[in-house]
């Protein structure tokens, strides 16, 4: 039996290929594959989309999208041609700062996101190595510059301090910014790891 611990849960997965299918892109671009749990829920949403799959260790991949070209490094390093913005999307659930990550893909054209594990400042304990700051915490107006943040995860003490360099500007790029509601009490399995939508400006 696969256990995908450490990947993306199932109640993210549904709403992934919700999403996906919505959607309808005709490009992908995935940011952080893991086991490649997400990848099959993606390539099975969107059978025709182009797909590209980066991340910097591929050591724990088993499931290989056919059609996926793959990138063993940061998506940051690769050069797109021209994106269709209206019917590409981008799924990034790699760990690292994501407002760094707003930014990165409005300037390669993007428009359309999804961020796994966007932690909110008050639930932030939930997750081992959040990405700070996440969408939420971008959004959120307790949001203060310079203030520290405490917390324990599986007994170990985590900090942060929030600064506004961390942010990349990417609020300003914000235009829309959806949370996906947690379906685990209504499926009895699983838990929410905190899946968001954002739609960037034109």
């Amino acid at each position: 039996v696969l256990k995908n611990e450490g990947g993306s849960g199932f109640g993210n997965c549904f709403w992934l290929y919700l999403a996906a299918r919505c959607l309808n892109p005709a490009f992908v671009m995935e940011s952080g594959v893991f086991m490649g749990q997400s990848t099959w829920f993606i390539s099975q949403a969107c059978p025709n989309a182009s797909l590209h799959c980066f991340d910097i260790n591929f050591q724990r991949l088993v499931f290989k999208a056919p059609r996926a070209e793959y990138h063993e490094f940061d998506w940051s390093a690769f050069t797109f041609g021209p994106i269709d913005a209206g019917r590409s999307f981008c799924f990034f659930d790699d760990h690292i700062n994501q407002a760094r990550r707003v930014r990165e893909a409005y300037e390669r054209g993007f428009r359309f996101l999804l961020f796994d594990d966007t932690v909110p400042l008050n639930k932030i304990y939930a997750d081992g190595i959040p990405p700070l700051p996440t969408v939420a915490m971008l959004t959120d107006p307790r949001w203060v510059p310079d203030e520290r943040i405490e917390w324990l995860h599986r007994g170990r003490k985590n900090h942060y301090v929030c600064k506004e360099l961390d942010t990349w500007g990417a609020r300003e790029l914000i235009r829309d910014y959806f949370m996906f509601p947690d379906v685990s009490p209504v499926v009895k399995y699983g838990r929410s790891s905190y899946l968001a939508f954002v739609r960037l400006i034109d």
